[in-house]
C-alpha cells in the first residue's frame, strides 16, 4: 500500500481541510450574513491560536525534560 506523503497524496491532504473551512465559511455567510460572520471570526481566531499555543508549549516541554516524542505518536512533539 503507498503511503499518503508522496506527490500524489498531497493533493488530496491538503485539499480537504481546505474545502472544510470553505465550506463554513459559505454556511455562515449564507445563513448568518456579515454579523454572523464577524461574530464568528473571534471563536475561529483562537481555535488557531489555541493550536499554536499547544504546539508551542509542547516543544518547550519536551527541550526543557529532554523528551523525544515522534510527530507521528500523536501527542506532537519535535
Amino acid at each position: 500500500m503507498e503511503s499518503k506523503s508522496g506527490p500524489r497524496g498531497f493533493p488530496s491532504t491538503k485539499s480537504v481541510p481546505l474545502f472544510v473551512s470553505w465550506l463554513i465559511k459559505v454556511l455562515i455567510l449564507r445563513y448568518g450574513g456579515l454579523s454572523g460572520y464577524r461574530r464568528a471570526l473571534p471563536f475561529f481566531f483562537g481555535l488557531v491560536v489555541g493550536e499554536f499555543t499547544a504546539g508551542f508549549i509542547r516543544t518547550v516541554l519536551d527541550l526543557a525534560f529532554d523528551l523525544y516524542l515522534p510527530v507521528d505518536s500523536g501527542i506532537g512533539g519535535l
